[in-house]
């Protein structure tokens, strides 16, 4: 999903919402005022706290099974690319 930002499947609130997963992310984390008044307009407060707790959760359970070693169950089944 690298090119989020300029995608048009995706709308305005959508592409935030990948924006502030992709800062919750990074190895600093850094939410700018910028980024977070943007996504004020489009979330009101508790859709925010879902949407970073979600993002810090999924962000923990990766670097968690990374320093394991763990490989998804036979349940994972990547979306097939298409275009």
């Amino acid at each position: 999903m690298p090119e989020f930002r300029t995608s048009p499947l995706y709308s305005a609130a959508e592409r935030l919402a990948l924006e502030l997963s992709d800062a919750i992310s990074a190895a600093s984390v850094t939410i700018s005022d910028e980024l977070f008044r943007a996504l004020q307009q489009h979330f009101d407060a508790p859709q925010l706290v879902e949407l970073a707790a979600t993002a810090a959760l999924e962000n923990y359970r990766a670097r968690f099974k990374r320093a394991f070693q763990i490989e998804p169950n036979s349940l994972y089944c990547p979306i097939a690319d298409r275009h």
